[in-house]
């Protein structure tokens, strides 16, 4: 099995990676919002164990992309958004390799965007849904691109690429580290507000609705009210406002 120390000839871009998804993770469990026990890391340098490995070979991806499954983090549960109607995905789980056995692909999974055709070396790393986001990783060069079922932006395509599946390809790229440290700065900066989980409800990135959103003002007053910005927060009081403040109206 690779080693991290031989990333340079196998995957250039892997470690890099791999470190600003664990990053991003735990900037998440210091926002009232994912647990810490919510992140998995691989037990070693060497990555996953040899059975998760055989599980990413299934999947019909290239060795960089089983390589780099093998090396990043994950979040457990489906039950904390990363990003607005977006769910990470981890591609360890029983229930993915399940549905590969009953229908010999992806395709009817919604792991990956619906009619786009994917090459072998692109791997989604998240599940969007209605505006949420599929995030689209190159890792033959690292960059990604953030598709988005109904929003995002509305690239020019033809009839001919529509038809192919190839809507995804007029998107733009950037380096995935570059596109997390942005997710990173809005959620600092309060532009991005997390939501902590109610009973039967998934925790919410929230983002704002148009310029003047005073729901959106209100949720960042709360974090404010508990020295977010002091460098003194007060996590769980928050999360305790935030739940009281999400359950007193229907926000979603």
């Amino acid at each position: 099995m690779a080693s991290l120390n031989s990333s340079a000839s196998t995957f250039a871009h892997r470690d890099a990676i791999a470190a600003a998804l664990l990053a991003y993770y735990r900037l998440l469990t210091q926002l009232p919002h994912l647990p810490e026990d919510a992140i998995a890391v691989p037990p070693t340098s060497d990555g996953w164990p040899e059975k998760d490995r055989a599980k990413f070979g299934r999947l019909g991806k290239s060795q960089t992309v089983v390589d780099l499954l093998c090396h990043i983090p994950y979040i457990t549960t489906r039950d904390f958004e990363v990003n607005y109607e977006t769910l990470p995905i981890d591609w360890r789980s029983e229930h993915i390799y399940r549905h590969l056995e009953r229908h010999g692909s992806l395709k009817p999974s919604l792991l990956e965007p619906v009619a786009q055709v994917l090459p072998s070396n692109f791997v989604s790393l998240t599940q969007g849904f209605n505006y949420g986001r599929y995030v689209l990783l190159d890792v033959d060069t690292g960059l990604a691109m953030d598709y988005s079922l109904l929003g995002g932006p509305d690239p020019e395509v033809s009839d001919e690429e529509i038809s192919a599946g190839l809507v995804w390809t007029k998107l733009e790229k950037r380096p995935l580290v570059e596109m997390l440290a942005d997710w990173s700065e809005k959620l600092r900066s309060l532009c991005w507000v997390a939501v902590p989980n109610r009973m039967g409800h998934v925790a919410k990135i929230r983002t704002p609705v148009n310029a003047d959103d005073p729901d959106q003002e209100e949720a960042r007053q709360i974090y404010r009210d508990h020295g977010w910005e002091t460098g003194n927060f007060r996590k769980e009081r928050c999360r305790e406002a935030m739940m009281a403040w999400d359950a007193a109206a229907v926000r979603w």
